[in-house]
Formats: C-alpha cells, structure tokens, sequence
C-alpha cells in the first residue's frame, strides 16, 4: 500500500520473512540517515519560490490553462522530498532520502459535467541520495470518458503505468536453473523454496491487495494495465440497468520470483430509488484471474469466481452519504483444486460534521490469487478511518489523521491447514496548504507495522515523512 511519491508520500507493506531475525527498532535511523543540509535546501526553495509566484497569481492561467472552445490544456509539475526508514520493509531496514520531481499534462475535450474525454500524462523522477542505483523514471497515462443520452450513459477509466520502484525484497532468477520436478518444488539464484510450500521469500510491498516479499534490495520493474467501463441505461426516474466491465494485469519483469497477474470481470445490475436520495441495487459478477509465472516454476490454476451483491447507496440523511454492500461468490480453480466459497463485502461512508468538518470509514473484504506464492489465495479484511478538518477562515488550510487494520490470510490450494496469517495496522497525519488556486504546498507523516503469531513473519514498523509543492490547476 503505497502512496506515490511523485505525490506527497509512498508507504510499503510487508513481506514474508526469510528468518533471518525479528524486527529492530527503526526510528534511530532516521537521524543518521537524513542529511540536514538537503532538507533546509528544499524548504529555503519553497519559501524564495512562494512570494515570487503569488506575485504572478494574476498572470498564472496564461501559462497553466490554455483553452480554445471547449478544449482545455492543463500543464503541472510538483516538487517532493520524503525519508523512507525501511525502503524493503524489512526487520532491518534501509532508509533513504528521495527527490522526486513529476511534470505532467491534461488535455481534455468537452465540459468536466457533461460528455468529454480526457487524457492525462505523468512523468516522476526519483532521486535517491545514497541508494543512487534505485533512482528511476516512471510514466503514467489516463484516460478517462464520458458520454450521455436522454436515457444511456456510458464512462470509462483506462490506465497504462511503467514503474520501476522497490516493492519490498524480491528474489530474482539471474540463471537458468535446472528443469524443476512439481514434487520439489522451485528453485533460484536468490533464495528458493521446496515443496509444495510457498517460493520463500520475505514480507515486503504491497501490490494490489496483496503483500509482496523477497530477497533482492533493488527496483522491480512493472508494467500495469486498467481498463473500467460502465453502461447504464435509465427504463424510469427510478429505476435502471447496468453493466461493468473491466481488466486489470500487472506484468513484471522476466527473471523476478513473482507471476504475472491478469483479472476479468463482468457485472450486471439494476437500480431502484426507493427513497429521494437512496438507491437499491442487486449486481451479479463474474470473474477469472490467471497468473503467468516470470521464472521456472509451477503454474497456477487459473481461479474463477461467480457471485452476486445486494447494496444500498446515498444520501442515507442529510450528513451521511455513501454506498453499502454485501454478498457472495462461489469459486472454483481449473485444476478442480477444492477452493472454499466467501462472503465479500464493500462499505464507504462519509459523515459532515460541519462546513469544515468530515470523516469517512471504508471497509472491504476481497478475496484473490496471488502473485507471490506458488497455488495460493489469499483473503484481506481492510477498515480505515479518516477525519478531515479545515482550519481557521480564510479555506486554505486543511489537516486530516487516519487509521487502518488489515487481516490477510494466505491458503493454499488443495491443503488443509496450510494458512499464514497477519495484521496490518497503519496510522497517516497530513497537512495542505493552498497558496493560490493554482499552487500548494503539503507535509504528510504515515506508518505501516506488522504484527502477526504465524511461524517466519518477522514484526516491524515502516515510517515515512513527506514535504511537496505543486504547481498546477
């Protein structure tokens, strides 16, 4: 679970360990490794930068927005500087101090309210200052689409990223090892696995829902697909029919210990206002979720899965709004490997205290296959709470603190009693500060730990701290 650190911050997430020992305190660190003079560097470039750019508050739109009809051009750059204490998210881990610099562009056609389509473009380069060999540039493109009739409407989110970032420590295959018999197993140049157990590497970051691990202290390069599409169709005032569709694949590169992950699904539903502000709906699904191994190794079934949903989303009263839904999916692997059936849930509120007051609870429960481990699947329990404050008059200011607990457990498929379980607590603090429409400046604090009773999963904390200036309608 990372935030980008093109943006304000980036976390990491476990790993499963190598045994190699248990969690050491990590916050003695941070002094030893962040270098004073590079901080005040930043924050004396933010302060000689702010006056001379409020100074040009009038003459901004000229070189951020271009418009001609109903076309607009939206340029933007931001400028952060985050300490990670545990890069790896290891018991012993390393920190560092990372510049990161990130240009990008908007252009889009047609009004943001009505139909138009919009594609977005992000470049973020990375500055390690003692892991150099980390540095990397990642691009991002977006595409998003909205079209609308009298009764249809159609929107769309596409996403394509090249990524290269530590995902926690991978193991790498740097040879061709031998022709592996299923009964033995897998094996590697970086650390291995026998059995039928899990590829043995360690907890590290998360992709996706999942938790990654590994033996291999350097960037994993990634290339991510989305694509989400939803068509829905208006019979009444109140009542209508939908259908989703989306794709989603991760592909990493050739030789890391990790498989390739694709998903399908296909929604269909309805709606019915039964109240002036609340929705009911119903929605049946199907999934399929295939992996392609990057090294020598078993292949996985690919796990398919059939459920449906009952849900109710709104304005529930006048201060509480969102969407709640529960159901179930039976699934089934195509090696007819027994795999259990789940419930799964999805829950988003958002409460207004006040004008200036709001706090939203999530909680989700999903149920996947994973990239990591050989014949594994693994279900995620995710809640968080998040309380958002604007302070003093004038609206240009705004804090928000947040809480989070996950439960992940990893089963593997066709063993009894093979589980690995562990919990997931975060905490995140940050602070906004809008200097002009068109510029801002943010401070984020954010804080990942491990704690778990399963046998090799070491306990340890993540801290990261964050300063960014953006420049940008």
């Amino acid at each position: 679970m990372r935030l980008d650190t093109g943006g304000i911050l980036r976390l990491s997430i476990p790993c499963r360990s190598n045994g190699k020992g248990g969690c050491l305190s990590l916050w003695n660190k941070i002094e030893m490794r962040i270098r004073k003079d590079h901080v005040w560097r930043f924050l004396a470039l933010m302060g000689a930068s702010v006056p001379a750019l409020r100074s040009d508050a009038a003459d901004a739109s000229n070189y951020l927005v271009f418009s001609r009809g109903p076309f607009l051009m939206r340029p933007r750059v931001a400028l952060a500087e985050s300490y990670n204490d545990n890069l790896f998210s290891q018991p012993d881990g390393t920190g560092d101090l990372i510049t990161s610099v990130s240009p990008g562009l908007n252009l889009q056609l047609g009004r943001q309210s009505g139909n138009h389509i919009s594609l977005d473009y992000g470049f973020s380069e990375h500055f390690y200052l003692d892991r150099s060999d980390l540095n990397s540039g990642e691009h991002r493109f977006g595409l998003q689409t909205r079209l609308q009739g009298k009764r249809l409407i159609l929107t769309g989110s596409d996403s394509l990223q090249f990524l290269s970032s530590p995902i926690g420590l991978v193991s790498f295959v740097s040879a061709t090892p031998p022709p592996v018999d299923p009964g033995q197993g897998t094996g590697g140049g970086g650390g291995g696995s026998g059995g039928g157990d899990p590829i043995t590497v360690d907890p590290g970051a998360v992709q996706g829902g999942e938790v990654i691990t590994s033996i291999g202290d350097r960037n994993v390069d990634r290339t991510t697909f989305s694509d989400n599409y939803n068509l829905g169709y208006g019979i009444s005032e109140k009542t209508g029919v939908y259908l989703q569709g989306s794709h989603s694949a991760t592909d990493f590169e050739n030789g890391v210990v990790l498989y390739d992950l694709t998903t399908v699904r296909a929604t269909g539903g309805f709606g019915y206002r039964a109240f002036p502000k609340v929705s009911l709906f119903g929605e049946l699904f199907y999934r399929d979720t295939s992996t392609t191994p990057n090294f020598p190794g078993p292949e996985n079934p690919d796990l398919s899965a059939i459920g449906g949903f009952l849900g109710a989303r709104g304005n529930f009263t006048p201060k509480l709004s969102g969407t709640v839904r529960v159901g179930y999916e039976q699934r089934e692997a195509s090696n007819g490997a027994d795999v259990p059936s789940a419930p799964v849930a999805d829950l988003s509120l958002s409460h207004r205290f006040s004008d200036k007051t709001s706090m939203s609870l999530n909680f989700s429960r999903i149920n996947d296959v994973s990239v990591q481990f050989a014949s594994q699947v693994f279900t995620a329990n995710t809640a968080g709470l998040q309380l958002s404050q604007a302070l003093g008059s004038s609206g240009k200011w705004r804090s928000n603190v947040g809480v989070g607990y996950s439960m992940f457990k990893y089963e593997t498929l066709g063993v009894a009693d093979a589980n690995t379980d562990f919990d997931q607590f975060s905490a995140n603090f940050g602070l906004a500060y809008q200097i002009q429409m068109w510029l801002s400046a943010s401070l984020g604090y954010s804080f990942i730990g491990i704690r778990s009773d399963s046998a090799g999963i070491p306990e340890y904390d993540v801290n990261q701290i964050g300063l960014s200036l953006s420049l940008g309608y």
